[in-house]
């Protein structure tokens, strides 16, 4: 799988299978290569303390593996699951989520001025709304209010994130952190209609919030020699239409 190279070399890797796994929460997997490293870090001892079993010279209490004396068997809700369904099930979930994670990537980035930000590598990716001639702290505003407004609709509920991404208002072109909204696709309760859902929120609110920042730049060209051109340029494709036979009616608003 894509991100995954090298992952035979690593000494321990964490899992949460609340998350990819679909289980309940709290549900987390540490694998190590050498549990002797476990047990330099949380073994503890005392009096009270019984002495633990070993089977390869090696102490094998569970609770010499971890911060916690006192657990909950969290290990049978990941295990009980697997034995009844198999893993196929969980298999075609998981594709099914990167599939849906890939869709989105592809409609978000076709909306005007959204810009992805970081690209998926499993099913998590942030985007922002980004127009031109527009500096960072007004654009992380535009991004703040478009959040709000994905989230004020009630369908969908997106995060935010910081990310690192180059500024051309940023003198020497160095990466900035920006204001960016981010959408995971993980819940076993998240299919086609509610990513499509999701989509046209977002595309929604970036049209708003575009109008609603267009008309003023509307007011700001209103006696430019650009608005007068845009005018005349209108009025000759009027004219043409006409002669065609097609009415036109134009209205601009400046308010």
């Amino acid at each position: 799988m894509p991100g995954w190279q090298g992952i035979e070399r690593a000494d321990s890797v964490v899992l949460d299978p609340h998350k990819s796994f679909f289980l309940p929460y709290g549900t987390g997997c540490l694998l190590v290569r050498d549990k002797r490293s476990l047990l330099k870090a949380n073994k503890a001892t005392g009096a009270y303390m019984h002495e633990p079993y070993s089977l390869d010279g090696i102490p094998n209490d569970l609770s010499d593996m971890g911060p916690e004396l006192s657990r909950r068997f969290r290990g049978l809700g990941v295990w009980l699951p697997i034995k009844m369904y198999g893993m196929d099930v969980f298999r075609k979930e998981l594709e099914l989520k990167l599939d849906l994670t890939q869709y989105a990537v592809q409609q978000i980035a076709a909306i005007p001025y959204i810009k992805i930000m970081t690209q998926p590598k499993l099913t998590i990716f942030a985007f922002r709304l980004e127009l031109d001639d527009t500096d960072e702290e007004i654009k992380d505003k535009m991004n703040r209010d478009l959040l709000d407004s994905v989230n004020k609709r009630g369908n969908i509920v997106l995060s935010a994130i910081r990310s690192c991404a180059k500024s051309e208002s940023n003198e020497k072109g160095k990466g900035v952190d920006v204001f960016c909204l981010r959408m995971v696709i993980l819940s076993q309760r998240t299919q086609l209609e509610q990513v499509r859902q999701a989509i046209q929120d977002i595309k929604d609110a970036a049209n708003e919030l575009s109008w609603s920042l267009g008309r003023g730049f509307v007011k700001a060209i209103n006696q430019s020699d650009k608005f007068r051109v845009f005018l005349s340029e209108i009025n000759h494709k009027i004219i043409q239409l006409r002669k065609l036979g097609i009415n036109v009616c134009f209205f601009l608003d400046l308010e």
